[in-house]
């Protein structure tokens, strides 16, 4: 009997981002691409040490990273399930976030309060699936509306991109209109998730929340036509300041 071949998935060993985390990207994309579906069982952790080639250790951390996202849910004796995905929005066109949020009778203020060059995703862009081994531009923004924090922004803006559009060079006004009405998107599809949360962390920090307290999560992803990210964009609000519709 010819033994039946296993299908395996190549890991990056001199990536900044550790495996156990690339082995959580690689299935979270499995799911998103509908190899797994909605309750559907998952393959054993002995099977998935065979295909990504890694220890027990290293898949058990990927799969507690996955329960604690929400993406599957663990049925003892069983195995683990795929849960039914969280809600997304694809418009065929949006404004852009300062006239977005006009519309809806939010007057602000924008602050950019931290930027760098990353050599490659970061712990804060988990779930926004930005792809490995390439360099982005980050950016922190505050949104304040009657100078209370109301909203805040990881932005990852890809290396090409961002030299295209030379941010390097821009002063701080026309480094925060490039980053806050995301010239760079026109004519992207538009991918939107989004998730009502209870606060904590550095985002509950930076809006000054309770833990616990209400806080609401946008991640949003600009793809050209030619399926190439543009832009990346994860963002927090505060539950009792603003509110977010389709």
């Amino acid at each position: 009997m010819t033994k039946e071949t296993i299908k395996t998935f190549a890991l990056d060993p001199h990536s900044p981002m550790p495996l156990y985390y690339q082995v959580y990207t690689s299935i979270t994309d499995r799911i998103a691409t509908t190899e797994f579906t909605a309750n559907q069982l998952l393959p054993s952790e002995r099977l998935l040490v065979e295909q990504y080639g890694v220890s027990r250790i290293t898949v058990s951390r990927a799969m507690d990273l996955l329960k604690e996202k929400g993406v599957i849910r663990l049925h003892h004796g069983k195995g683990h399930y795929v849960n039914r995905q969280k809600l997304h929005n694809d418009p065929t066109s949006r404004a852009s976030i300062k006239d977005y949020l006009s519309e809806q009778g939010v007057e602000t203020d924008w602050q950019v309060c931290h930027k760098e060059w990353l050599n490659g995703p970061d712990s804060e862009s988990i779930g926004l699936n930005l792809p490995m081994g390439r360099k982005y531009f980050q950016a922190q923004l505050m949104m304040r509306s009657d100078g209370k924090p109301v909203g805040f922004y990881y932005l990852y803006v890809p290396w090409k991109v961002a030299r295209a559009a030379r941010v390097d060079a821009m002063d701080e006004d026309s480094l925060l209109t490039f980053l806050r009405d995301s010239p760079t998107t026109n004519n992207c599809k538009t991918e939107r998730c989004l998730d009502a949360m209870l606060a904590e962390g550095a985002a509950a920090n930076q809006l000054q929340l309770a833990e616990g307290s209400a806080m609401m999560r946008i991640d949003i992803r600009y793809t050209a036509s030619s399926g190439t990210l543009v832009q990346a964009m994860r963002s927090f609000y505060r539950g009792d300041s603003f509110s977010y519709r389709f």
